[in-house]
């Protein structure tokens, strides 16, 4: 795995990407969740055969800050970083946050986009954050030791400590008007309307032990998009860095490399 800061109009980008043994496959993005970065995927990126991105949005981890916190300004921005990689075509793959920001794209650009996998991701309907819970989202802002919690709590599968400060560490990085103002965007981020934008494939992933997206909603997402759906045994919100053979056998699947 290869880790970069690229520059494309002007922003800094923290990049990670494999080294593809088949650089003709069709590439794959994958896109953190909120709190998120690139480093939640740095145990599936070197796995796929093809070329594998893993960016930081803006606003997030390594990567330069901007004014807004939008879900369709970082879908604008996820446009720019697949052109700045001469990716015309792929598959896109976004983990909660990062599944309103992957549902944007491909219902914004959908001829860009080869397979849409929605993994623990927020619903179609958007996801609201009760204005009571402000506070406590202000307080994993604020206090690291909350802000660990939190994190493992949506990751109750995470065994691994080293891994769990370096992801809360990243967490921290996450630009500061963003802790409340991605809970507003989510509140918004209803795709209902536009779902039959894509007619390309779409995967529905989901931990059996998510505390945060539950099963119905998942499947009402699914049911919304026809897509198929897969469920992970003893897995809460992050499959990646939960379970991430589980999760990788299963993107096998999806993705048809499985022999």
């Amino acid at each position: 795995m290869d880790k970069s800061i690229m520059l494309i109009d002007g922003m800094t980008i923290r990049m990670r990407r494999n080294n593809p043994s088949e650089p003709n496959t069709v590439p794959i993005v994958m896109l953190h969740g909120n709190l998120g970065s690139g480093l939640w995927y740095e145990q599936i990126i070197d796995r796929y055969s093809g070329n594998c991105a893993a960016p930081d949005l803006p606003n997030f981890g390594d990567s330069g800050r901007m004014d807004s916190w939008m879900i369709p300004d970082y879908s604008a921005w996820l446009g720019k970083i697949a052109d700045e990689l001469n990716w015309e075509r792929f598959i896109l793959l976004g983990h909660s946050f990062g599944g309103a920001v992957a549902m944007d794209f491909a219902l914004s650009s959908p001829e860009r986009v080869e397979q849409l996998i929605l993994v623990d991701s927020s619903p179609v309907q958007g996801f609201v954050t009760p204005r009571e819970h402000y506070p406590a989202i202000e307080a994993y802002r604020d206090n690291r030791d909350v802000l660990k919690k939190a994190i493992a709590s949506i990751a109750p599968e995470l065994s691994d400590e080293i891994l769990l400060e370096k992801l809360v560490d990243d967490a921290q990085k996450m630009k500061s008007e963003a802790f409340i103002g991605h809970a507003e965007a989510l509140a918004v981020a209803d795709y209902r309307g536009r779902v039959n934008n894509y007619k390309g494939t779409v995967h529905v992933l989901r931990g059996d032990k998510d505390i945060l997206i539950s099963k119905d909603s998942a499947l009402e997402s699914a049911d919304f998009f026809k897509a198929s759906y897969y469920e992970i045994e003893n897995c809460g919100h992050s499959p990646m860095v939960e379970k991430p053979d589980d999760f990788w056998n299963i993107l096998l699947c999806v993705l048809g490399e499985n022999d």
